[in-house]
This record gives structure tokens, C-alpha cells and sequence, in this order.
């Protein structure tokens, strides 16, 4: 009787260390199910601020180029100054200090803003440029079909802009505007020469081949 009652409690006590075993076994894969899941969260969490910081810097980039643009943004006071007296009569005598770069901006900003009175003024004569009533009609039939209104437009948000040392003279000099578009670069070179100590634009032969 006695050996059975030792065979019970020997059996008793099995069963319940295997149920222990068990228990520990659940619990062990509980707690690696929960600290995957922890690592699962957590590598989520760095996805989320990852793509929450890509969409602010989008959001920032798309604000910056919907803001109105404008060619006379690189200007100095100066420079502005100067280009305000020059719109009140436009007279270019106080255009003596634009740069052959600055002159190429503000000949954009003037295309951009249809004042024709300003592109002739800035339009470099050489004893070949007409009055104003026929430059206005080449340039606007110029204007409408490719030109400079759609150079303007390409190169609002260019990257450089410098005069070429390699072609530059007292009187004569190219200036080069690039912009970069992915992985492409495009770039532009418009010749400027020295009119009454002016810099203007020498692009009456581009009219000519539109008219």
C-alpha cells in the first residue's frame, strides 16, 4: 500500500514539473514573440519619422519654388536702386555699374515682364537695330513663338551664371547660365557687348533668324 501511495506521489510530483517545464516554455516563447515584436514596432518607428522627415523637407521644397520668383533676387540694393531709376525714364546711363551678369538677369526679368521698352534699351545697337515700333513687332513674333520668354522660363531656377574669361575682351564678353534638372545640365551662352560704357545684350541676330 505504502509503495503504491510513493508510485502517487512520484507521479504527482512528475506531472507537475513537466506542467512547470511547459509553462516555462510558453513564457519563453511569449517573451521572444514580444521582444521581436518590440524590434518589429520599433523598426517601424524609425520608417515613420524617416518618411515624416522626407515629406517635411518636400513640403519645404515645393514652398520654396511656389514663392513667386524673380530675376532681381540676386540684386544688391544698389543694383535695384539703379533699376528703378532706370524704369522712371529708361535711361541706361544708370545701368554703368550692372555687371555683364546682372545685365543678362535683368534682360530675363524684362522679358519675363513684357516691358518691351526695357528689352530695346538693353538690346545691344551696333548700327542694325531698328526703331522701337519695328523691334517690338519682331521680338513679339519672336517672343511668341520660342526665344528668349522660354530661355527666361527654363533657367528661373539656374545654379550658375558667370562671364567666360576664356571669350571676355574690354568690350566683349559671354556670360554662360546653367541649370541643373536631375542628372541632366543644361546650359546656355549669350553674348554681351559694351554700348556707351553699358553692357547689353547682342541678340539682334537671334531676331533676325525669327522674323
Amino acid at each position: 500500500m505504502k509503495k503504491i501511495k510513493y508510485s502517487l506521489i512520484s507521479l504527482s510530483s512528475l506531472i507537475l514539473l513537466v506542467a512547470c517545464d511547459a509553462d516555462d516554455e510558453v513564457a519563453e516563447d511569449d517573451a521572444a514573440k514580444i521582444s521581436q515584436l518590440e524590434e518589429t514596432v520599433a523598426a517601424s518607428q524609425v520608417k515613420i519619422e524617416a518618411l515624416e522627415s522626407t515629406v517635411a523637407e518636400n513640403n519645404e521644397l515645393i514652398e520654396n519654388r511656389s514663392a513667386e520668383f524673380s530675376y532681381l533676387s540676386e540684386l544688391t540694393e544698389a543694383d535695384l536702386e539703379a533699376y528703378n531709376t532706370f524704369l522712371e525714364d529708361y535711361d541706361t546711363k544708370v545701368l554703368e555699374n550692372y555687371s555683364p551678369e546682372n545685365i543678362l538677369l535683368l534682360y530675363f526679368h524684362s522679358v519675363v515682364m513684357s516691358d518691351w521698352e526695357a528689352i530695346y534699351e538693353l538690346t545691344y545697337d551696333g548700327g542694325g537695330l531698328p526703331d522701337r515700333d519695328e523691334f517690338n513687332e519682331v521680338f513679339y513674333t519672336a517672343y511668341n513663338t520660342q526665344s528668349m520668354l522660354e530661355s527666361a522660363l527654363d533657367y528661373r531656377y539656374y545654379d550658375t551664371l558667370e562671364a567666360r574669361s576664356d571669350t571676355q575682351s574690354e568690350d566683349d564678353v559671354s556670360v554662360e547660365i546653367s541649370v541643373a534638372i536631375g542628372v541632366s545640365r543644361f546650359s546656355t551662352v549669350y553674348g554681351l557687348k559694351r554700348e556707351n560704357d553699358i553692357w547689353k545684350m547682342d541678340v539682334l541676330y537671334l531676331l533676325e533668324d525669327d522674323s
